[in-house]
């Protein structure tokens, strides 16, 4: 699945190639969607202020999410798939319970625009990161801020454009505007590590479902592969002349999309 600037979204056959289906509705850049886990749905948002609910193999749109005035930037499925995640540039995280198309929760802390969000794997804690350069983590249940991690104080308060959880909800990987990769330990909040071989604004990151990789994508027209538990570089990937702004990894943690 993917989304573009030209406000459409694109359902492709992995082993050839081919398009199978265009779906349009939205009038505005469509700035992500998500897969819901039974692979029946894809959410999206966009900058029409709006999210959408469409059956994948129909291609129909089944609900339009209303709440925002502005962009919303970010939509991701609870892995249960009863809940929707989404972040705008209001700085507001919204949670929305699908069979009923309403808000049930309106998470309120960041001070600038929230780039993304995800939900981990036993649909618990929330992570968000923003352009306020922090990325936060929250109770999905009441709502509460638990934690809010901070970059070091000698380092640039670049914005969080990526989050992602560890599979196993032991680690959190974020990307930063400038060249860095920062890995946490969660339940701490400590930064194990700190990455930063990237050439420049780092938009993407994901990691793998038996925890062993994740993958970073930036403006330097590559990605990384590292191994979580060492923080090695295993492998670089270019694609020239276009800077990487999403990837993610296939279930069978055999295949990157970028």
């Amino acid at each position: 699945i993917s989304s573009s600037l030209d406000q459409t979204i694109k359902v492709w056959d992995v082993d050839t190639g081919e398009c199978l289906k265009t779906l349009q509705g939205h009038n505005g850049t469509v700035w992500s969607v998500a897969v819901s886990l039974n692979q029946n749905n894809i959410v999206s948002s966009s900058s029409d202020c709006t999210i959408k609910l469409w059956d994948i193999n129909t291609g129909e749109c089944l609900q339009t999410l209303q709440g925002y005035t502005s962009m919303v930037y970010c939509v991701k499925f609870s892995p249960n798939g009863k809940l929707l995640a989404t972040s705008g540039d209001d700085g507001i995280i919204r949670i929305w319970d699908i069979s009923t198309e309403k808000c049930l929760k309106t998470l309120q802390g960041h001070t600038s625009r929230v780039w993304s969000v995800t939900i981990n794997s036993d649909n618990t804690l929330l992570a968000s990161g923003s352009g306020d350069a922090t990325i936060k983590l929250w109770d999905i249940n009441t709502g509460e801020c638990l934690k809010t991690l901070y970059r070091y104080k000698e380092e640039s308060r670049s914005s969080v454009y990526s989050v992602a959880i560890s599979y196993d909800n032991k680690f959190l990987v974020n990307s930063y505007g400038d060249d860095k990769v920062k890995l946490w330990n969660i339940s701490t909040g400590e930064c194990i590590r700190t990455l930063n071989n990237h050439n420049g604004r780092v938009w993407s990151v994901t990691i793998n479902h038996d925890n062993a990789l994740f993958a970073s994508s930036g403006d330097d027209e590559t990605i990384r592969i590292w191994d979580i538990n060492t923080g090695e570089c295993l492998k670089i990937l270019h694609q020239l002349n276009n800077g990487i702004s999403g990837i993610h990894f296939s279930m069978d943690g055999k295949t990157l999309i970028s």
